[in-house]
Parts: structure tokens; C-alpha cells; sequence
């Protein structure tokens, strides 16, 4: 199997290599992991090991096989898009006709649904048909954020692999390495994306450590208001609002963990200990809590609210004063 070592997986390659190799393959796999661990990734050179015209479990491979999928023009692979909105109920029966379709080149015909938390009820239903009747030659890999998000139905009907976040310590040091990061910023984003690495890269490359500051500037600078007309203007999604408050609550907890503990190394944005230590003295470890608590329930009603910019009033018409 193509190895990546960004993965920082080696648990679950082990396993699906083992199963390759054994010739043990599930009929449906459910990826399980938190945002920003590489299950798709991984899905996609699961499905080329076991299509390699080489037969070889090594990275890199340039055969015909392999670079199709890796373009997403292979005839006998779907790797199903549109990730972020619903998967209907057509778009599932465009998965089942694909793979009533004998193989044309492919050794094992493979559809790789991205979360799967999206199917809507009607689709969910359709769906087990196919989970149940499996196509011969066929291997279905689906992913989730989380199994409590999966129907139930659906969930009973996988072979589940969980995947686990790395350890930060080692994610801060494959970031100095790769990226050039200093100690502190490295440490930083191994903290803030819990271990990682994919989604630590990916934020950096958008410019993390930038949007972290101003978001943090505007909080401070607009008397802890969480929302005044420039801060809307900076939100277009839903992703964009997780990571704002995101930012905002890790921030509240370095300040809690300077003022209760002093200890330093506990702290995430340490290459801005010197603005955190600034305003130990205007807040209240009870006016973190209560803000923080607030943040935290409305980072977990998000998706509920269709109307961004009346959610983010009404929390700051919720939120205390810090």
C-alpha cells in the first residue's frame, strides 16, 4: 500500500496492508476519524493497492492503474465528490448502476463515499441495498468525522477502522522539519489541531498564524464583542466560524492556564505569551468560563442554524463581557 508518512496512521496502513496481503477484505469499510486526519487519503491508496498493476505495496507507483486513480479517471473507481452538501437519493443510484457495470480494468471495482454523515434519510435507505447485496469483485469505503453521526443502519453494516489523532509532541517536530516553523509556532499548531498533521499543514498554508492574530486583535480591540461589522464580513461558512471561535476559545484557555497554573508549557499559542500575559489582569476565571461555555455550545449548534450572520448576533447578545 502507497505509504505517506504525513498520515502519521501507521496503525491503520499496517491493517489494511495486512488485509491485502491476506487476502481478508471487507465488503464495506467506514473510516472513523476526527476532521482533518487524512481518511480520504488514505481510502484513495487503499483502492490503488489493490488495483496496482505492479502488485507492489510501495509508494509512488507509476502504472497505468495508479495514475488513473490518482486523476480520478479510472473507469472502475468512483471517488464520490461534493463534499459539504447532502448526498441524495439519485446520487446513490448512480453509485449502484456504476457497480452493476462488469470491471473493465480494474482487479476489485471501488467507490469511495467521503463522510457519509451527509446521506439524507431517503438516500440512507437506498443505500443498505447495496450494503447488504454486495456486488461481486466490489469493496465500498465510506468515512465519518464520528459513528454517532452515522445511521445506525448504515453503521451496523460496515467494517469499522478507527483513526486516532498523532502525538503533538511528535506533530510540532515533523512540522519544524517540513514546514521551517519555529519551536513555538510548531507547537502551536500541533495543539490547536490536536495532533493533527494534515490540518496543522493545511492551516498553515492558509495563513493560520495571520488570521489567529487579527481574530484575536478584534476581540480585544472591540471590548470582547465576538461580532461587529467587520468581523462578519470575514465569515462565508460554516468552517469559517468553527475556526474563528476555535481560535478564540483556545485563546480563553491560555489565559485560564497562566492565571490558575503559570505553566507555561501547557500553553498553545506560546509564540504570543507575551499578549496573553497582557490581559491576566481584566478578566476573571469565571468570566472565561461562562464565555467559554458559551462558545463551546454554540461551535456545536452551528450546523442547526442556516442564517450565519443572525446565529453570530444572537450569541453576542448571549456571550458575558471577558
Amino acid at each position: 500500500m502507497q505509504i505517506n508518512k504525513n498520515y502519521g496512521q501507521d496503525r491503520v496502513i499496517s491493517y489494511l496492508k495486512s488485509a491485502i496481503e491476506n487476502k481478508r477484505l471487507a465488503n464495506t469499510y467506514l473510516f472513523i476519524g476526527p476532521l482533518g486526519i487524512d481518511k480520504l487519503n488514505i481510502a484513495i491508496d487503499f483502492a490503488k493497492a489493490l488495483n496496482c498493476d505492479k502488485a507492489e505495496l510501495v509508494s509512488g507507483c507509476s502504472c497505468q492503474s495508479c495514475i488513473l486513480i490518482d486523476k480520478n479517471q479510472h473507469p472502475d473507481v468512483i471517488i464520490f465528490g461534493n463534499s459539504g452538501s447532502s448526498i441524495k437519493i439519485d446520487e446513490i443510484r448512480y453509485i449502484q448502476q456504476r457497480l452493476t457495470l462488469r470491471a473493465y480494468m480494474a482487479k476489485i471495482k471501488v467507490v469511495i463515499v467521503p463522510d457519509i454523515e451527509r446521506l439524507t434519510p431517503d438516500a440512507s435507505n437506498c443505500f443498505l441495498k447495496t450494503l447488504e447485496e454486495p456486488s461481486k469483485n466490489s469493496l465500498i469505503i465510506l468515512t465519518a468525522s464520528s459513528a454517532s453521526l452515522v445511521f445506525p443502519t448504515i453503521l451496523s453494516r460496515c467494517h469499522k477502522i478507527n483513526f486516532s489523532c498523532s502525538c503533538k509532541d511528535i506533530v510540532s517536530l515533523e512540522l519544524e522539519s517540513m514546514l521551517g516553523l519555529d519551536k513555538n509556532k510548531s507547537r502551536c499548531l500541533a495543539g490547536f489541531t490536536s495532533g493533527r498533521l494534515p490540518l496543522a499543514i493545511e492551516l498553515n498554508k492558509n495563513n493560520f498564524f495571520e488570521l489567529r492574530d487579527k481574530v484575536i486583535d478584534l476581540f480585544l480591540q472591540s471590548e470582547r464583542r465576538i461580532v461587529d461589522s467587520e468581523f462578519l464580513s470575514k465569515i462565508s461558512s460554516k468552517s469559517d466560524i468553527s475556526l474563528i471561535f476555535s481560535i478564540i476559545l483556545t485563546y480563553l484557555r491560555d489565559i485560564r492556564v497562566l492565571k490558575t497554573s503559570q505553566d507555561e508549557i501547557a500553553i498553545i499559542n506560546l509564540d504570543i505569551i507575551d499578549k496573553l500575559k497582557q490581559s491576566l489582569d481584566s478578566v476573571t476565571v469565571s468570566d472565561i468560563d461562562s464565555t467559554s461555555n458559551e462558545l463551546m455550545q454554540a461551535v456545536g449548534n452551528i450546523d442547526r442554524n442556516l442564517n450565519m450572520k443572525l446565529f453570530l448576533n444572537y450569541l453576542n447578545s448571549k456571550l458575558t463581557r471577558v
